[in-house]
């Protein structure tokens, strides 16, 4: 667990450990950034949406946004060359505490993300369809109560 606190306090600072490996770089998603890195295809703009992106110099190396009024991620995701389950629980922590969200809906077929997902405090309340719909339990860094069970 300490590793993934590590992981997720270099990810907060923007600098890893060794001064030879890259800066991160988080910007705000919008229209703008989201045309510059070729993501509008994948997300929806505009005052109802929060998101982030982190860059390795100017390489995308995850981006999440979630609905403000609903707390639902609209997309989360690690790109390929960085994609590992730190980096995503580090992307699923940042997008509970900086943006917000409590509601996750996960293709019942991905089984690694959702087990990454329930390791960061969330769990299934519900399934529609190929999906099942995650709500945080937990805090991811802390593993602290924020739900109440039923």
């Amino acid at each position: 667990m300490k590793d993934i606190e590590k992981d997720i306090d270099s990810w907060m600072s923007g600098i890893l450990e060794s001064s030879n490996k890259p800066v991160f770089t988080k910007i705000t998603l919008d229209e703008k950034t989201a045309k510059q890195y070729n993501l509008l295809s994948k997300i929806k703009i505009g005052p109802e949406y929060k998101g982030i992106i982190y860059l390795d110099n100017d390489n995308v190396i995850g981006y999440a946004n979630v609905n403000k009024s609903t707390k639902i991620i609209q997309v989360l995701k690690v790109n390929k060359k960085y994609d590992n389950e730190d980096n995503y629980k580090a992307l699923i922590d940042i997008t509970v505490r900086e943006l917000g969200a409590n509601i996750s809906i996960v293709s019942k077929n991905n089984d690694d993300l959702v087990g990454i997902y329930e390791e960061c405090g969330f769990h299934v309340f519900n399934e529609v369809g190929s999906n099942y719909y995650m709500m945080l339990k937990f805090d991811c860094q802390n593993h602290k109560k924020v739900l109440q069970d039923k």
